[in-house]
């Protein structure tokens, strides 16, 4: 299951949504009409002072602002410039915890483990996702027996908390798990340098920016399951120094414009210590975006892939905002909401919307996505966006 930003076939046609079943993702759904004003406050608050006076004009400078943005894309897509990993933190060299022997090994991330009390229970690494059941090419059949190379019937040292808080007392145990005679690196640091894992917020840890920077290693290196996707480039904003997204390098200029945007840049940073995948993709009829939070990866169509980067730019603020929350409820263990995480993520978007082209949006619109945003903001300045959010919501954010 995912998240996808739908675009409305009805009278309104903008992108909102409505979480679907599983808890693996969020599904977006067109809206009907909605009543209710935002407070006349808030929305000037958002919009700022002397809103009016910013117009259709904007377009223009959104071209030259993109040449500005960031180095020409052959530079800014190399995925071959020198890098080397930097060293484990001292956390990684010298582990603590309790011995324990792998009993077995169920897909990339997880282990069912016996420790020297005889309890038997299962284990997930710290910061560790693999790929999941029915995702393509057997990739998680590869990285399962990757995993079991690496551990399966090994003595192990588990580190780490006792479980992941108080919302999830029925989910495994997460750890950093070292194998016996290897206790410089936990196993997770193997399964990235295979290229067989991605980075996962599941839970707080001091070791986070390193896994960014051995993931940053795969994707250069192509390792594993990384040479058969489509994020062939590692891009970081021009003032990082570590880890970094790995992108499809045609999606490379929309992520310059969010980097050059005050909004652009809070959603990038929020993301950066745990950086998803970043792509064009071939999505559902009517998706526009779409996060898929097992897979953590953020996607936005194939069809808008020669859309106005502004635009492209516009659906990643959304999906974007979507992976901080999620990066957010595993680091403080708080539930982001159902109905607040999208009035979130459409008020971002809308409002990186809005400083691009002011009040009446991008005059003309070249494309339905420009359609979209234009459309969403609308709704926004009339402070029917929230009601109409609360209306497609209702009956699935109240399970």
């Amino acid at each position: 299951m995912s998240t996808a930003w739908r675009l409305s076939a009805l009278a309104l046609g903008i992108a909102i949504g409505a979480v679907a079943a599983s808890s693996w993702g969020l599904a977006f759904l067109a809206l009907p009409q909605p009543g209710e004003r935002l407070s006349d406050g808030a929305r000037a608050a958002a919009l700022g002072p002397g809103t009016a006076t910013k117009g259709a004009g904007a377009g223009t400078d959104a071209a030259i602002d993109l040449a500005a943005a960031g180095p020409p894309l052959a530079a800014a897509a190399s995925s071959r410039e020198p890098f080397v990993v930097p060293p484990p933190p001292d956390a990684a060299a010298r582990p603590g915890g309790r011995w324990a022997t792998v009993l077995e090994v169920r897909g990339a991330n997880a282990l069912r483990i016996r420790d020297e009390s005889g309890t038997v229970r299962e284990v997930e690494h710290i910061g560790v996702m693999g790929p999941g059941p029915g995702q393509r090419r057997g990739w998680r059949e590869r990285a399962t027996r990757a995993h079991e190379a690496l551990v399966g019937g090994r003595r192990i040292l588990v580190e780490g908390p006792a479980g992941r808080g108080p919302r999830d007392r029925s989910l495994p145990s997460l750890a950093h798990v070292f194998v016996e005679g290897e206790l410089d690196a936990p196993v997770s640091a193997r399964l990235w340098a295979g290229g067989n894992a991605w980075v996962y917020p599941n839970t707080p840890h001091p070791l986070a920016q390193w896994f960014a920077d051995l993931q940053a290693e795969a994707v250069r290196g192509q390792a594993g399951l990384w040479a058969e996707g489509g994020s062939h480039t590692l891009w970081r904003p021009r003032d990082g120094q570590r880890g970094g997204f790995p992108v499809d390098s045609r999606i490379v200029p929309a992520l310059y414009l969010l980097a050059a945007d005050p909004i652009g840049r809070s959603v990038l940073a929020a993301a950066e210590r745990f950086p998803p995948e970043i792509r064009f993709s071939r999505l559902s009829e009517g998706t526009l975006g779409l996060f898929a939070r097992r897979e953590f990866s953020v996607a936005v169509a194939e069809r808008w892939a020669g859309s106005d980067p502004v635009a492209v730019a516009g659906v990643l603020v959304h999906e974007l905002r979507h992976v901080g929350d999620l990066i957010a409820s595993g680091i403080i263990d708080v539930d982001t909401g159902c109905f607040e995480g999208e009035e979130r993520a459409f008020e971002t978007a809308t409002l990186f919307w809005f400083g691009r082209y002011g009040l009446a949006g991008k005059q003309p619109a070249q494309d339905g996505l420009d359609r979209n945003l234009n459309d969403s903001l609308r709704q926004y300045r009339d402070g029917r966006l929230n009601s109409t959010i609360r209306a497609a919501y209702g009956h699935r954010c109240a399970r």
